[in-house]
């Protein structure tokens, strides 16, 4: 059976007398969140056979012999008197594909196993699937802590996979991404050892990774007597129907006008767009770009063949963060 609950007091210096009142509980709260923390979901099954789940960040591993880990839980939490009484419990290690499984069992007076498949563990304990890490554990010993109780237990059995996971910093998910050791330095075999990759250039990095995806879509555009001018005007026009050419160009917020009278024209002249105060897509219009747009995300799969799922992620959210920087 679990080990009994006992307190455990801060051992405190006569010569340095507690002060912890003076702190500020938001502000040390903001100071603790400077710390990134792996995202967890701890699962048990009540006395009373409920299914029981609740996301943490403050897992942490205790000792590899005996294989211990612990983590804490609110005094005020509605699962607490479920982790008083049960033998067993599981942790569940997100992926960073898991943040809405992270929102869900975070999310109050909700059924948070509703529609999702579990496995079932030792003691009976619900098993999310997918994780990057599972362990099932039996509660070794549980201390107060404060506001929290903490919970130790020991490691039965785990599972792991190969997934980036989901991170927790400053309030808020984040992704675990791996330095480079030489961010510098791309190793030889690093697109083919190509000299202008290698210099490392931004403006040279992004021109070559751009020149090789629109070579790669030419074929679908050209099948359709299209070429990059015409490609970037329908999608400006799918994505702002009734806008004038001006407009367009402005939202684009290049120097040179790419959406132009002669583009226009063309894509009107092939019954794709119709010109009137604004450009609009015909339902012709509408049905290419659809393919166009499918054709098109087939090349960006493949592109990013190489990049795992936290490393397309990153690399999206940091592009944005450019092309918003430089239009500034």
């Amino acid at each position: 059976m679990p080990a009994r609950e006992r307190r455990v007091r801060p051992q405190m210096s006569e010569n340095h007398p507690p002060s912890s009142r003076s702190i500020d509980p938001r502000a040390f709260r903001q100071a603790l969140g400077a710390f990134p923390t792996g995202v967890t979901v701890m699962t048990t099954q009540a006395e009373d056979g409920r299914d029981i789940g609740l996301t943490v960040n403050s897992f942490n591993s205790v000792s590899l012999d005996p294989p211990l880990v612990l983590w804490s839980l609110s005094n005020s939490a509605s699962s607490r008197q479920a982790f008083d009484e049960v033998e067993h419990f599981a942790v569940h290690v997100l992926t960073a594909r898991q943040e809405d499984l992270a929102t869900r069992f975070a999310t109050p007076d909700i059924d948070r196993f509703a529609g999702l498949g579990v496995e079932r563990g030792i003691g009976n304990v619900p098993l999310l699937r997918e994780c990057a890490a599972r362990f099932v554990c039996r509660i070794a010993y549980r201390y107060e802590g404060g506001d929290h109780l903490i919970i130790v237990g020991e490691v039965l059995s785990f599972d792991r996979r190969e997934e980036p996971v989901l991170a927790f910093h400053g309030g808020k998910y984040a992704l675990a991404y791996e330095k480079a050791v030489h961010p510098n330095r791309p190793r030889d075999d690093d697109a083919g050892g190509a000299p202008i990759v290698q210099k490392n250039a931004l403006n040279m990095l992004l021109g070559v990774a751009y020149r090789h995806l629109v070579e790669n879509l030419d074929p679908h555009l050209q099948a359709r007597g299209l070429n990059e001018a015409d490609f970037w005007t329908l999608n400006m026009v799918g994505a702002e129907s009734g806008r004038d050419a001006a407009r367009l160009n402005k939202l684009l917020g290049f120097r040179e006008e790419l959406v132009t009278k002669d583009v226009l024209d063309r894509l009107a002249g092939e019954g794709l767009v119709s010109l009137g105060e604004g450009v609009s897509l015909t339902e012709k219009g509408r049905q290419v770009l659809m393919e166009l747009e499918a054709e098109a995300k087939s090349v960006e799969t493949n592109a990013e063949a190489g990049l795992d799922y936290a490393e397309a992620l990153l690399l999206h959210q940091l592009l944005r963060r450019l092309i918003f920087s430089m239009r500034g």
